[in-house]
């Protein structure tokens, strides 16, 4: 590398530096952070101790996600973990496989532990957000709530989910009843709700019912195989009913 390659990396990684207020509040800036004491002007010593007190005072960056030290002090910050929460939840990456591909396309060295654990901590602080939406799913006019099996830890539990036109909420339970779709819907839900043929669903008593057109429509084809002569009449024009009408475009000339 010759000194104009040079001069050109030196420019180079200057502009890929954060900005200087960010420096400063991670170096200087935050080195004065209060320990509490009243009438104390705190200074971080090398040791993270105030100067002034001796209580422990340390700086902390504005992105940074721990007050951990030592060998705790290693951290994700909040993007990586954003990205570990849609590659195991959003893909179903096992975190085994996660961490293979932190260290393969960014050299971050992370143990499936460690990002469980960092999925842990986002989730505690997403609860608000969660409750939210359940509380947006409450005041719908229509939700359409279905549930399926789901393995957790190899044990078998419930994935339900509860749709209206703009959200969907997810939720894990133990069972499959009323109550594991009431604590998400309320026992009181009043609007239209959208499900299959499940018992516990019409315990909502308050609800106005619509039975899934995809289990109406799939009756429909059960009923059409096996029907004989004329019988498969009335399954052929509940399916016309049904049946969306399909795009301009797609329809025969």
């Amino acid at each position: 590398m010759d000194s104009g390659d040079m001069d050109r990396e030196r420019r180079r990684l200057a502009r890929n530096l954060p900005p200087l207020h960010e420096i400063l509040r991670a170096s200087l800036f935050e080195r004065s952070r209060s320990c509490g004491k009243p009438s104390c002007h705190c200074a971080e010593s090398d040791d993270g101790t105030c100067r002034g007190c001796g209580r422990a005072v340390r700086g902390r960056h504005a992105r940074q996600t721990s007050d951990a030290v030592g060998a705790a002090a290693s951290q994700l910050g909040p993007r990586a973990v954003a990205l570990g929460a849609h590659l195991n939840k959003g893909l179903g990456l096992s975190f085994e496989k996660c961490t293979v591909l932190y260290e393969t396309a960014f050299g971050i060295d992370v143990s499936p532990g460690g990002l469980c654990q960092a999925l842990h901590r986002l989730a505690r602080a997403t609860e608000p957000t969660y409750e939210a939406l359940v509380a947006s799913v409450r005041a719908a006019p229509v939700v359409s709530a279905d549930e399926t099996g789901w393995k957790v830890g190899g044990d078998k539990t419930w994935l339900w989910t509860f749709a209206t036109r703009d959200l969907t909420v997810y939720a894990i339970h133990d069972g499959r009843g009323f109550d594991q779709a009431a604590s998400v819907l309320g026992t009181d839900y009043a609007g239209m709700l959208i499900r299959d043929g499940w018992a516990p669903y019409r315990r909502f008593e308050q609800a106005t019912y619509q039975s899934c057109l995809a289990h109406l429509l799939r009756r429909s084809h059960q009923l059409i195989d096996a029907a004989l002569a004329g019988a498969a009449r009335f399954p052929h024009g509940v399916r016309r009913i049904l049946q969306p009408a399909p795009p301009p475009e797609l329809r025969p000339p």
